[in-house]
């Protein structure tokens, strides 16, 4: 299992693109990130978890984490669920 490179539409679990697939559009939860330098990397989206991954319970509530990157320093920018 490793990520996809999409240009803006065609998510999967683990996703490379220039702009994020966001759950809920308020601009608080990036416009600091992006204020301080950092642009969206990747995020790993639970509703496209591989079959018979989870057993029990979503990591993320059903949701996806949010990556973010400045220079070499990649951070967990938010977390999202519905």
């Amino acid at each position: 299992m490793g990520y996809d490179e999409v240009d803006d539409e065609n998510f999967d679990f683990i996703t490379l693109s220039d702009n994020p697939m966001l759950i809920q559009e308020e601009k608080y939860y990036y416009s600091e990130l992006e204020k301080d330098g950092y642009k969206f990397f990747m995020q790993i989206d639970e509703f496209y978890y591989p079959e018979n991954i989870v057993k029990d319970r979503f990591i993320f509530s059903g949701g996806a984490l949010y990556l973010y990157r400045k220079n070499d320093e990649i951070i967990a920018g938010f977390w999202q669920f519905s």
